[in-house]
Order: C-alpha cells, then structure tokens, then sequence
C-alpha cells in the first residue's frame, strides 16, 4: 500500500510539474508601465554586440514590431555589413533615445569610415526594443 501511495504522489508531482511549464508558454504577455528615467547603455551594448557578432536574427528581434514592419531583415544586414570591428560610443540623450557613433576602421578592401545613428526606444509592455535607426552620413 505505500509503495502505491509513494507511485501517486511521484505521478501527481509530475503532472503539475509539466502542466506549470505549458502553462508558462500559454502565459499571456505581461503589460508592465515602462520604467521611468531607464539607463539604457546596458541594452544598447546588447544590441550592437549582437550586430558585431553576426547575430542577424537577435539584433533584428530587438527591433519593434513597428519597424520590423518597415524594415525588412536583409535591408537591416546589409545597413550594418562590415562593422564587426567598430568602436562604438554611446551617449544618452534623454529617457528613450541614444547618439551611437560606430568608426569602423580601414580594412582590405575598404577605407575607414563613421556612422552616426540615433536610436529611439519604446517599450512593448515587458521590455524596451529599437522604435526607430535615425543615420546622419
């Protein structure tokens, strides 16, 4: 008889161990305020060390829903080709928008050069993303 009760209660444990993990995937997205005055250098370092290494698809998910939906994904490649080996400089200019300047040092088969872009942030409820890529030549 205990064997059989030790049985119920592992198969019991396991079932709501399982139905918690479905019943985190299912979760609706939380919709937290955004936080006021946010430091946002710890996502801008994330975003672009994401475009340094290649990481097309987690730097384009960082994007918003709005500009992914004006962007698409290889025009956003394509801005950001050869900067692998940028410095990168960032300067807040308010709560929800950064001045980044990328210099990309001279390589085989091309010069020097410096992009400077101003990102604008939003937040979607449960994180910040990238609203808008301002480039000034």
């Amino acid at each position: 008889m205990r064997v059989f009760l030790v049985l119920l209660v592992v198969m019991a444990a396991a079932a709501l161990s399982s139905c918690g993990g479905a019943s985190r995937a299912d979760a609706p997205r939380q919709h937290l305020p955004a936080p006021s005055h946010p430091d946002m250098s710890s996502f801008v370092e994330r975003y672009y060390q994401q475009i340094e290494g290649a990481h097309w698809a987690i730097a384009y998910a960082m994007l918003s829903e709005r500009y992914r939906a004006a962007h698409d994904r290889a025009a956003f490649e394509t801005a950001y080709q050869g900067t692998s080996n940028a410095d990168i400089s960032a300067r807040q200019l308010g709560d929800r928008r950064e001045d980044v300047r990328l210099t990309v040092p001279a390589s085989a088969g091309a010069p020097a050069r410096s992009i400077r872009e101003t990102l604008t942030f939003a937040w979607d409820g449960e994180g910040w993303t990238v609203d808008d890529i301002a480039r000034t030549p």
